[in-house]
């Protein structure tokens, strides 16, 4: 069982969206499962992330230090963005896109 501590340096968006590829490369999934379980993940904020990892990879990965498990709830979305604005996916041009895809290759 691999465990990441989400407070930690391992626990911003960028690293777990790299052990997607990892992962489903590792169990076999096809490119367009991967791209499909990346897209979902990219898809909303970072709560809906980490849940979205959690259920494609839970059974390998435990998440430790959710931001939802010190309180926050969907009335906190301002408090909880302002935490984690730096993982706001709106803001990458698709050169930045490019970057982290070769990064994470």
């Amino acid at each position: 069982m691999i465990i990441i501590d989400l407070q930690g340096p391992n626990g911003n968006a960028f690293y777990l969206l790299g052990l997607v590829k990892k992962f489903g490369k590792q169990l076999d999934m096809t490119n367009e499962e991967i791209d499909n379980v990346l897209d979902e993940m990219k898809s909303s904020n970072y709560e809906d992330l980490i849940e979205t990892f959690e259920n494609y990879f839970g059974e390998f990965v435990v998440l430790q230090n959710k931001p939802f498990d010190y309180g926050f709830d969907d009335d906190d979305d301002d408090k909880y963005d302002k935490l984690y604005e730096d993982e706001i996916w709106d803001d990458e041009t698709d050169e930045e896109n490019e970057i982290w895809d070769k990064i994470l290759d």
